[in-house]
């Protein structure tokens, strides 16, 4: 256990990581279970230099 808890004569702290790895797993369960999509948003359109306005672009 000694082993586990310090490396040489500092003590390791690895419960921040764990705890973020067990909160970010339960979350993604949660938002499974519940149907959230994440969308993406939509992308622009590309620069365009021309002075005159697209046909199908509003």
């Amino acid at each position: 256990m000694h082993a586990l808890c310090y490396d040489g004569r500092r003590r390791t702290h690895d419960a921040a990581e764990l705890m973020a790895r067990l909160v970010a797993e339960r979350l993604v369960a949660y938002l499974e279970r519940s149907g959230f999509v994440v969308m993406r948003a939509p992308t622009s359109n590309a620069p365009d230099s021309s002075r005159h306005p697209h046909p199908h672009r509003r």
